[in-house]
């Protein structure tokens, strides 16, 4: 009931830099796990859920899409039940990432998440990266997207985003869709 073992199947990506032609293929997977430490409080407490995720990208996808390096990443979670449909929710992380060369990556992030029936949820969430290296850089984002919950253990989402920063390479968006599994 406190930990729970992550394996991440291969993603397929679509992208398009600026001025670039449009690429795709399956992204890198990944292995992780993820420990509750703190059990939180009842609704409206102040006392948060609090894990702690570690996990890694495993090099498998595409030559487009893969990196050819194990990069680890933590993430601190803590989580806070406001009222019976309404939670808020905030990371903290730290990557190593390979994109050429090695650098640091860090993020924080806060959601708020609202049900709006027991099998659909939605939220909107604000991040920033914090990236390290040759070329530093602070890249915030916003995003929402909704949740459809089939059973227990197996659910649809459905996001959307963009980065709210001076992008050189032009607009800066995201969609995504993905099945989460439980066993």
């Amino acid at each position: 009931p406190r930990a729970e073992l992550r394996v991440g199947l291969n993603s397929y990506a679509i992208s398009r830099t600026a001025g670039q032609p449009w690429s795709g293929g399956r992204e890198d997977g990944s292995l992780g796990v993820k420990v509750r430490f703190v059990e939180g409080g009842e609704k409206g407490s102040w006392k948060p859920n609090v894990s702690l995720l570690a996990k890694t990208s495993v090099p498998s996808g595409e030559a487009s899409e893969h990196i050819n390096a194990w990069q680890p990443e933590t993430k601190l979670i803590a989580g806070w039940t406001l009222t019976d449909r309404i939670d808020f929710t905030s990371n903290v992380n730290a990557a190593a990432v390979k994109d050429g060369t090695w650098h640091n990556e860090y993020a924080v992030s806060g959601s708020l998440g609202f049900g709006i029936t027991d099998k659909i949820r939605t939220y909107a969430e604000g991040y920033s990266f914090f990236i390290g290296g040759q070329h530093p850089a602070r890249l915030p984002y916003v995003n929402a997207g909704a949740t459809y919950q089939f059973t227990p253990d197996l659910q649809v989402d459905l996001r959307g985003g963009s980065g709210v920063h001076r992008s050189f390479t032009g607009p800066d968006y995201f969609v995504g869709l993905g099945i989460s599994r439980r066993w």
